[in-house]
């Protein structure tokens, strides 16, 4: 009988020490946690840095050039520095660049048209060079153009009757020593070549010329163009405070144009796909754009308004 009781109590010696080893364990667990919680871990500082945009000014509203947090309105500006990086060249690919404005209608071939904050702009009154209204009806160069200040909302106040998304306004090129070319291609095979030329001939008179030829290789079949722009600008400084401003530009373009699929309102793809030319005829004619602009202005300083 004292055989068969030895096992038995040395089991159950065994199965109470379990517990308590269990138990003393967790304990040890907690205590590390409670010390690792009690040391926190530093870690390296982390440094967000933004760059403030050049543009703190602009004259598209009624409100004047006044700085940007006196000023009643949502403006933003593009400067060329941007516009060269993002390697803009198309009032479409100007819409790309900011959140709230989109395409109207920008079919291939066509004069382009955005809308901002879902409001088709008026291409009659809501594009302006230098502040002075152009017709929106044509393809809009950016070569000649310094900056793009959009408008965004409340077009009535700053411009009268027209439609209510905001205004596009492009600033110009003025006269500077600068002598830049650009050459571009792209996955089409598209080529392109840009000139900018400016020097003040005398302390008061200068020039700026740009020049651009642009020959567009389409997606879309058939649907190949091409356009030459030319533009002159020049600055004659006129006593203390006078100044004069000459603005001329001119430009042709040729290329056939390719209704937009999204007006059908099909949820799928036209047939043959999106780079056929559903309309495409050997007939079928070019849509041709000879446009001449030209602008004699005198700034005005803001004390003198």
């Amino acid at each position: 009988m004292n055989r068969c009781l030895r096992p038995t109590l040395l089991s159950l010696a065994l199965c109470a020490a379990l517990p308590l080893h269990a138990s003393e364990a967790d304990a040890a667990s907690d205590a590390a946690a409670t010390g690792a919680e009690r040391s926190p871990t530093e870690l390296a500082a982390v440094r967000v840095q933004a760059g403030k945009p050049k543009a703190d000014t602009s004259r598209v509203n009624a409100f004047g050039g006044g700085s940007w947090k006196d000023t009643p309105a949502s403006v933003n500006v593009l400067e060329r520095d941007y516009l060269d990086r993002r390697q803009v060249r198309s009032l479409s690919e100007l819409a790309s660049n900011d959140a709230s404005l989109g395409d109207a209608y920008a079919p291939v071939g066509y004069y382009q048209n955005i809308a901002i904050r879902g409001f088709a702009l008026d291409a009659a009154t809501g594009y302006r060079f230098n502040g002075l209204s152009i017709a929106g009806a044509q393809r809009l160069a950016l070569e000649n153009v310094q900056a793009v200040e959009i408008l965004k909302g409340e077009a009535g106040l700053a411009a009268g009757v027209m439609a209510p998304g905001g205004i596009i306004n492009y600033i110009g090129k003025r006269p500077a020593e600068v002598r830049t070319a650009t050459l571009g291609t792209d996955s089409e095979g598209s080529r392109y070549v840009a000139v900018d030329v400016g020097h003040w001939i005398t302390p008061r008179f200068g020039l700026r010329l740009n020049a651009a030829w642009d020959s567009s290789n389409s997606y879309v079949e058939h649907a190949d163009g091409r356009r030459n722009f030319y533009s002159l600008a020049a600055d004659w400084l006129i006593g203390e405070r006078g100044k004069l401003e000459v603005d001329a530009n001119y430009q042709t373009s040729s290329q056939r144009s390719v209704s937009g699929y999204q007006l059908l309102g099909a949820p799928v793809a036209a047939p043959g796909g999106y780079r056929q030319h559903q309309h495409h005829r050997p007939a079928h004619l070019r849509l041709q754009r000879r446009v001449a602009v030209a602008r004699l202005g005198r700034p005005q300083p803001l004390g003198d308004r």
